[in-house]
This record gives C-alpha cells, structure tokens and sequence, in this order.
C-alpha cells in the first residue's frame, strides 16, 4: 500500500514535498529529480547520472579490475550501482561516513576500519576512493580495493582516477 499525501500546485507550477519524504529518500537541495508519466501518474525520483550511464560505468568497472585484478565498486550519490570482483554491495545504500569523504570532492585513500562503505555495513575494507565530478557537480565515486596480498598502489591509483575522468567526460556527453 502506498501512502500519500495531498498537495497543491502553485501558480508557478511547484508542489512542496514534505520533509519526512525528503529525508526518508534522501533527497537534498540541489539534487535533480526525474518526472516520468506512467498510466497510474506521475512517478518522482532522483536522478542518478551514472544509473543512465550503467552500461558504460559498468565496462569501465571490469576494465579497471582486469587491469589491476582488484576488486571495483561504483556508486552514485545514494547508492552501491555496480560491483566487480566483490559481493553485497550492490543496490546498498552508501553510508555516511563514504559519502563525506565523497563529498570532499578529493580522490583519497581509507583504510580498514576507517568507515563502513554500506549504512549497515562493516569497515574490513581497505583501498582508494577517486569521486566522479563533472564541472564541479558530484555524481558518484568509484572504489578500487585492496585485498590482504596486494594493498593499492600507486599505478592502481593512477588508473583508478583515470577511470573515473572517462566516465566523468562520457557522463558530460
């Protein structure tokens, strides 16, 4: 069962939605929504560039772990979309603790027990983080992981960032 809530149009076309719906899904100023008609309505949700550009993030994920033979994650700004080489993250919510490093706009590594990579998850993991930007908007992150006989390296972390540019540049396309 749905709930729902009644609103008004403005005359500018507006409808507020309320606070309790914007935290529960995590939508903040600034984020885009997408407004799809369907045969029920209208559907709102928010936007994900890299949802749109799955197929392409996707690639770049098992190019990055054929190159390196680490494990590779891709987020967005809410969510784990993809994984390559690893297990339980996908469709995970990325924790808070991720995405204020995230926020920082800065490629940087974590270590193990550092944060927590999913809101419900554990801190085992180790690696480098490199954001997806675009003209200064964020849009998610890839993640490349050390494991316990081979910790990132330098060259890991060059093709990590170059990884994340190409999909930053296919994403402004």
């Amino acid at each position: 069962m749905h709930k729902g809530i009644v609103r008004h149009i403005d005359s500018l076309g507006r409808i507020v939605i309320p606070k309790e719906m914007r935290r529960t899904m995590n939508i903040s100023e600034n984020d885009a929504l997408e407004i799809t008609e369907t045969a029920e309505g209208l559907l709102i949700r928010k936007h994900s560039s890299l949802q749109h550009n799955l197929k392409t993030a996707e690639k770049l994920a098992r190019a990055l772990r054929a190159a390196t033979g680490k494990p590779v994650a891709v987020c967005d700004r809410d969510n784990f979309v993809f994984t390559e080489g690893m297990s339980g993250l996908k469709g995970e919510r990325i924790s808070q603790k991720l995405r204020a490093l995230i926020d920082t706009r800065k490629a940087s590594d974590f270590s193990a027990g550092q944060l927590s990579l999913a809101e419900d998850g554990e801190s085992s993991h180790s690696g480098f983080v490199s954001p997806v930007n675009l003209y200064g908007d964020f849009y998610g992150a890839v993640l490349l992981f050390g494991t316990g006989e081979s910790p990132v390296s330098e060259t890991d972390r060059k093709l990590c960032a170059l990884s994340t540019e190409a999909l930053s540049r296919l994403i402004g396309e």
